[in-house]
């Protein structure tokens, strides 16, 4: 249904651009078009309990857009790609490429948009529920807005969709739609899917240097239709609140979550609308208890501008297997990041470097497993114009 549309939207407009003139042709496709590039290369390693993976791959997208037709119709679409540096078929598994290791490209983003007042309805392959970060200089939650996201902003998942959005007054937004199809981060390919959630995130600024943030979230998740994900009727929810202060240089953020005993929360089209979600684990298993505290602190303090650490600690405890409602082991995860960002007047503006190292231990009882990742990654978004 999508894809009918959006052809129909673009038949209705190579109709009409020969009857508007030459002129508006023109603007159709040169004002306030954009386009750029982005750019990432990233290595991960992970020693898991009995196995390794390892990959290193570098990729990043083309993109373009028009600017609105008489304020009304624009055209955008961006390629995704990734090719393997070093890739051992051996160690497969860390999801930067392709199963066995091989490289892809795709048509991520193909889209028109019509737009009356604010409100937009985007048809056709488009990112979805990606989560804006209005407020400026807060932390970024490892978490998408919705069910549907861009999962990994590296290598991003996008959809084939009709999507409606926009505001409703001055502090308010919404988005609803119908989703057919999505393609996966190390795929080339558009499979069928669907889902839906909801989440709050509210900043307040008590000076030009400081700001609270607080931000809740519930959603409940349930089978239907014939039950194909487990085989059985199913029913779960999730809930977590998440707290921020903001300081010159500093940040410090916790946050507190739980999940019902009835099943793990499913989101395989996102990170989720989960506030602890870590560098390995999100915890969201049936019955689970977790809590994450975790800090963020710029360099420039130190004399050294564009860098920033992060170090946090996620805890989960009390879950359990829903089927056969045996205790799961106690899981703790620790994370840090290094990062250096260049400078808008640098040689490289857009640039970011990241360095990340995690570890999970997992307390069995009469055993702890341990699982450590490593991972070097460049990302750099260029604008052409």
């Amino acid at each position: 249904m999508p894809e009918t549309i959006f052809r129909a939207t673009v038949l209705l407009a190579a109709t009409l651009l020969p009857v508007v003139g030459p002129r508006a042709a023109e603007d159709v496709f040169t004002a306030d078009a954009k386009a750029g590039a982005t750019f990432w290369s990233l290595y991960i390693t992970r020693d898991l309990p009995g196995s390794e993976q390892a990959t290193w791959a570098a990729g990043g997208s083309l993109w373009g857009r028009t600017g609105y037709w008489r304020d009304f119709l624009s055209f955008g679409g961006a390629i995704y790609g990734a090719l393997p540096i070093y890739a051992p078929t051996d160690r497969d598994g860390a999801g930067l490429l392709k199963p066995g290791q091989d490289g892809y490209s795709v048509l991520a983003e193909a889209y028109a948009k019509l737009k009356w007042s604010e409100q937009v309805l985007t048809l056709y392959r488009q990112p979805i529920g990606t989560n804006p970060q209005k407020a400026e200089g807060v932390r970024l939650l490892m978490s998408d807005v919705t069910y549907l996201g861009a999962r990994d902003p590296s290598t991003p998942l996008s959809y084939e969709a009709a999507m409606v959005g926009g505001p409703i007054g001055d502090s308010l937004r919404y988005q609803a739609g119908y989703v057919s199809k999505v393609k996966d981060a190390n795929s080339d390919r558009f499979v069928s899917m669907s889902t839906l959630a909801g989440v709050i995130d509210w900043v307040t600024r008590t000076s030009k240097d400081a700001y609270y943030r607080f931000a809740a979230q519930y959603s409940d998740q349930r089978s239907d239709g014939a039950n194909l994900l487990t085989g059985q009727a199913f029913k779960t929810w999730s809930a977590a609140v998440y707290g921020e202060y903001g300081w010159y240089w500093l940040r410090v953020y916790g946050a507190l979550a739980a999940t019902g005993e009835g099943e793990r929360i499913r989101a395989p089209y996102s990170f989720g609308p989960f506030y602890i979600t870590e560098r390995i684990k999100t915890f969201d298993r049936a019955g689970e208890d977790a809590a994450l505290l975790g800090t963020t602190f710029d360099l420039v303090v130190a004399g050294l501008p564009g860098f920033s650490i992060e170090l946090n600690v996620a805890n989960g405890r009390n879950a359990i297997d829903a089927v056969t409602r045996a205790a799961l082991p106690k899981t703790r995860e620790y994370d840090t990041d290094f990062v250096y960002r260049f400078a808008k007047e640098s040689a490289l503006p857009g640039m970011q470097l990241r360095f990340r190292f995690a570890t999970v231990t997992e307390d069995f009882g009469t055993r702890v497993d341990r699982t450590n990742e490593t991972r070097f990654d460049v990302n750099w978004a260029i604008n052409f114009n």
